[in-house]
């Protein structure tokens, strides 16, 4: 295995080698890299080339698919909002605690309708911006570009996708390992 690496292409060098053998290029002994980064600043992983132990790709699609099932869920939310409201009223109509039903319980205690709407609502805007940021993170995590904007951003749809325990799980998973690839980042 090579000691030293070329700076503008990764592969290795002989100890004496003045010129790269893959790329041509001119071999300075303080430009010469053992083990640490390409001419971009990306480091080269342990066989001298960037690439293998750089997983963005796959966090990416990881996040690109919490993203399209956020969407999902949100739209058919938004879209279905009466149909929702009107099955969560049934279903509270149906159900029977001590001789009354529970839509008796919900509007002793000032409740109605419209906060069943308010609700549902809340969970459709939650779920779109979680998706959105979903989204927008993936893209900026696929081109490796703006490693700051889109760590937030995965970090708004990990806070926002709370509602569901699997998918905080999954987002808290995703952005340790976004944070494990920061320095495949150009900016």
């Amino acid at each position: 295995m090579a000691d030293r690496f070329c700076t503008e292409c990764g592969a290795g060098l002989g100890l004496n080698d003045k010129f790269c053998p893959a790329c041509g290029a001119m071999v300075r002994e303080d430009d010469s890299v053992t083990g640490m980064s390409a001419s971009d600043g990306r480091p080269y992983n342990t066989y001298g080339n960037v690439g293998p132990d750089d997983k963005t790709k796959f966090i990416s699609i990881l996040v690109l698919v919490w993203g399209a099932f956020a969407l999902i869920t949100a739209l058919g939310t938004l879209l279905a909002l009466d149909v929702l409201v009107d099955a969560m009223v049934d279903a509270l109509k149906n159900t029977v605690y001590e001789d009354r039903t529970m839509w008796d319980y919900f509007l002793e205690n000032g409740l109605d309708r419209s906060v069943l709407e308010s609700m549902f609502l809340a969970v459709g805007i939650v779920y779109l911006v979680s998706g959105l940021s979903a989204l927008l993170s993936a893209h900026m995590i696929y081109r490796k570009q703006h490693y700051m904007l889109s760590l937030i951003l995965l970090l708004v749809c990990v806070l926002t996708s709370v509602a569901g325990l699997l998918t905080f799980f999954i987002g808290i998973y995703m952005l340790y390992k976004l944070s494990t690839q920061k320095i495949f980042f150009t900016s």
